[in-house]
């Protein structure tokens, strides 16, 4: 069954838009608009937002009420990634230019390199490879509504530019999760919850 988690209202609503400056806070301004946006028209993700704003998609985030989105530092990445190891079957999504990639895999062990910069992420799921976890602007845990009353359930690494570097959802258009993977994706909210926030609140 087809798990995609980039809807295909991003045909339509395109990725489109340029941002001015770097900014990973939301204004007030934006910060309504980008509030009305995702109420009109559910089933949306940041990215798909920003391009129409003119915004950065760590901007858009930072916008979200606080039952929507939560952020942490990215030095709290492995603490992170740990809790996610946990998810039966998550989603990886990849965004690079115009080209979409989904992968399905489990979140494999991890931990900073001896001898770099990078975490590496251990060969044995079928999503492997390194991370800069020290280059990402911040991290997300998003909550939003989604098509015909579903919720998308995912946390998003956002690097230098604003834009998401990858993402891990658990939910979007296919089948619902487990209630064990929504139980550790709200322990992982409140786990960043209690962190200090990317953005100042209000």
């Amino acid at each position: 069954m087809h798990r995609s988690i980039i809807f295909a209202s991003i045909a339509w609503f395109g990725l489109s838009g340029s941002v001015q400056a770097v900014e990973l806070c939301a204004t007030e301004v934006q910060a309504a608009q980008v509030v009305s946006t995702f109420e009109n028209m559910p089933g949306l993700l940041p990215n798909m937002v920003a391009g129409q704003l003119g915004i950065t998609e760590a901007a858009v985030s930072s916008a979200l009420p606080s039952d929507q989105a939560v952020s942490a530092a990215p030095e709290h990445f492995d603490e992170i990634w740990t809790e996610m190891r946990k998810w039966a079957a998550p989603t990886f999504l990849i965004l690079k230019g115009p080209h979409i990639f989904e992968v399905v895999s489990k979140v494999g062990p991890g931990g900073p390199s001896d001898i770099s910069d990078f975490y590496n992420i251990d060969d044995v799921e079928a999503l492997r490879g390194h991370v800069r976890a020290d280059l990402l602007s911040a991290i997300y845990a998003l909550e939003l509504p989604g098509l015909e009353g579903k919720i998308i359930r995912g946390i998003l690494f956002y690097g230098q530019e604003g834009a998401s570097d990858f993402g891990v959802f658990i939910s979007g258009e296919g089948p619902d999760p487990s209630a064990e993977d929504i139980a550790t994706f709200e322990a992982i909210k409140e786990m960043m919850a209690a962190k200090p926030a990317m953005c100042p609140a209000g």
